[in-house]
């Protein structure tokens, strides 16, 4: 049954009444919150269908877990018109429908007869529901694939959707599409604003837009805590400026500029000095946004505390220094203790950007320091009058703190009143700052290291480095301190040594030597005694001749133990006369060439120079199947060169450690007169042994 049509007139009542709801709508929907668009529509549907004489409205919107899917999310229904169920999707109600709405078309059905075939399900379903006549219309918004869909519905009677009614309800369709994209883009937006914000409180990061009109910075609140700003503070670039380092202020202003002037986008990192007086590191990075005239309007960038970061880093650089210094000092050939803590001295101070320092010895058994070494800058600033080198633990004042506290003292301002301190005498060399640490050995405190008047405060960076440098220095130390002790040692054993071979070979010189010298003269006698008897003077003649190369064993021998033509004519003429000893022993041919040799060359290297000589010359004999050798001396302004080359099988220079005593004792008794033996060899190239000698020996 359908409704009788209305009068002309009550239809014209009608069309004004909706015309003034339209406009209504229209207007109501411009400045809505987003929160509040929901119950609007919902109010608008029942607004809309009172004026109609419509019995239900629904607004369908694409779900968002299954996006094909359209899904009730507005309903108005009059009253004795059933229930919705909780969740209604067009699928599974109004599949045909769905189908219509996604292609974009308009449904109008003023009778169930209407319906295709293809639609039984959707006939169910308005059976179901009482409907009698539908009415639904796709949401699209921008000319863009529809977004949902708006459905009117008669209960009570079947009605007709003339084309001026449809019409004027699409304008109600996009009403509610407007205020749904609106809402919806106003939601994505806070959604999108509240993932940024949470991504970068997370990152740690602060969001901050500087106005260049104004100079007015925005700051997210993760920012303003980062900066220490309070949150209704009024923060402008000039007051921003403030909080920075003095010494960056002039890079921010740059970066700035020059940002805008290119319209692009940069990055820098600098120091803001915090309320609390720390200072924070900081890493920015901006982009410049321009008007719709292409000027350029604000800086907007993300700020991150890269603090932890750049501690960090220079931890990592003074680990690396700290390892440089090491290997530098290890590396440096260092001849004495001394030199080595000497070189670590001038590494600790550089280590921590000191201007002084020092390093004590201390004896844990009397309490007692003794002086290593000041550092030059002390000692040219210290006008001290013969300075003490040996202070009593008892007597000492701050500086002995690292010993009775067996831990580092830092004092970052050293003129502040201190208990602890005694003060020092005129003329000491000022401090401002002052870092000592005590140096353990088996647990033993074996000295103190300290360093002074870094320009900044010493931190506990400062000690950990120079702490670890000197563990690992003294180590060094701790084996060079051994290597001293086995080469004074040594020292002594060939002194005593040479000391023995001169007794011995005096004693055979001036006893053995001269009683077999009269046993060939008797010999000789008995030759001449027993003329006649010609088998006894043959034997006489042999025996005396025996006695007589046995006299030249024993000379040689001596010679050997200790030649005392060095003594008589020096060290040329006495390797002069050991190589011509030498070829004639041995059958090797020696080119000798002494070069600028003074005359008076300390005994201590001639002896030195005379025995690696013979040591070589023995190598060669043995090892190196040569016929013949070279021999050089040459003398510079105050030192020797002693060279030893032989065209040999020669050997492979790794091997040098496994040559036995002859070659240790070779490099000891360079070392011994401060002199370097280098000795280099290949295989079928032959070999050179080299000596560098100090005219000035040190021969202990």
């Amino acid at each position: 049954m359908t409704a009788e049509p209305p009068s002309p007139v009550s239809e014209l009542e009608e069309r004004l009444r909706f015309e003034t709801l339209i406009a209504d709508l229209s207007s109501k929907f411009v400045d809505i919150p987003p929160g509040d668009v929901d119950r609007e529509i919902e109010d608008d549907q029942r607004r809309v269908c009172e004026c109609l004489g419509l019995d239900l409205c629904g607004l369908w919107q694409w779900s968002a877990e299954l996006p094909r899917v359209l899904t009730l999310t507005h309903l108005y229904r009059s009253l004795g018109v059933p229930p919705a169920p909780a969740r209604m999707d067009a699928s599974e109600y109004f599949p045909w429908c769905q189908q219509q709405l996604l292609a974009g078309k308009v449904i109008a059905i003023s009778s169930l007869e209407e319906l295709p075939a293809e639609a039984g399900r959707d006939r169910e379903a308005w059976l179901r529901y009482g409907i009698k006549a539908a009415l639904a219309l796709p949401l699209s918004a921008g000319g863009g694939p529809p977004i949902g869909a708006l459905s009117f519905n008669a209960v009570r009677a079947e009605r007709a959707w003339p084309e001026s009614l449809v019409k004027r309800l699409q304008l109600i369709a996009q009403i509610f599409t407007n205020a749904l994209a609106r809402a919806r883009a106003d939601e994505m937006l806070r959604e999108s604003e509240e993932r940024l914000d949470l991504a970068a409180d997370s990152a740690g990061a602060g969001l901050w837009s500087l106005t260049l009109a104004t100079g007015r910075l925005w700051m997210t609140n993760k920012a303003r805590e980062l900066f220490g700003y309070q949150a209704d503070e009024d923060v402008t670039f000039d007051r921003f400026l403030g909080g920075v380092h003095p010494e960056d202020r002039d890079l921010i202003r740059q970066t700035v500029q020059t940002l805008v002037q290119s319209k692009s986008g940069g990055r820098v990192e600098y120091r803001v000095l915090r309320p609390d007086g720390s200072v924070n590191w900081f890493h920015s990075r901006g982009r410049v946004r321009c008007n719709p005239s292409g000027q350029p309007e604000c800086v907007m960038g993300v700020s991150v505390d890269i603090t932890e970061r750049k501690r960090a880093e220079e931890a990592h650089r003074m680990e690396e220094e700290r390892l440089r210094s090491v290997v530098r000092i290890t590396r440096q050939k260092a001849n004495s203790l001394r030199e080595l803590l000497d070189k670590a001295l001038e590494e600790a101070i550089a280590l921590s950007d000191s201007q002084l320092g020092y390093i004590y010895y201390y004896s844990e058994e009397q309490r007692e320091f003794t002086l290593h070494a000041w550092s030059r800058e002390v000692m040219q600033e210290c006008s001290i009058p013969n300075p003490p080198t040996v202070y009593q633990l008892d007597k000492t004042g701050l500086w002995g703190e690292a010993v009775r506290q067996r831990r580092p003292i830092v004092v970052n301002d050293f003129s502040a009143p201190n208990p602890l301190k005694k003060g020092y005498p005129a003329g000491h060399a000022p401090l401002f700052r002052y870092l000592t640490l005590p140096v353990f050995c088996d647990g033993q405190i074996v000295a103190v290291v300290a360093v002074a008047n870094k320009a900044g405060d010493y931190t506990e960076l400062d000690v950990r480095q120079l702490a670890m440098m000197m563990d690992s220095i003294w180590e060094v130390a701790e084996r060079k301190r051994a290597e001293e002790a086995v080469r004074v040692l040594a020292g002594k054993l060939l002194t005593a040594q040479e000391a023995e071979r001169c007794r011995v070979a005096r004693e055979m010189h001036d006893d053995l030597t001269q009683r077999i010298a009269v046993l060939a003269i008797e010999a000789g006698k008995l030759e001449q005694a027993a003329d006649g008897a010609e088998s006894l003077s043959g034997k006489l003649r042999e025996m005396k001749d025996q006695l007589i190369r046995l006299s030249q064993d024993v000379h040689a021998l001596s010679r050997q133990l200790h030649p005392s033509i060095l003594d008589d004519l020096g060290l040329v003429d006495a390797l002069r006369s050991e190589c011509v000893s030498f070829s004639q022993r041995e059958g090797i041919s020696i080119r000798y060439t002494p070069q600028d040799i003074p005359a008076e060359v300390p005994k201590e290297v001639a002896l030195c120079l005379y025995r690696i000589a013979q040591e070589a010359l023995r190598n060669i004999a043995k090892h190196s199947r040569a016929r013949e050798a070279r021999i050089a001396l040459t003398a510079t302004d105050d030192s020797i060169l002693l060279s030893i080359e032989d065209p040999g099988v020669g050997f492979n220079s790794s091997q040098l450690r496994g040559l036995g005593l002859g070659l240790a004792s070779m490099e000891e008794r360079a070392r011994l007169i401060g002199g370097e033996l280098t000795i280099r060899s290949e295989p079928g190239k032959g070999t050179l042994v080299e000596v560098f000698a100090p005219c000035s020996g040190r021969l202990p």
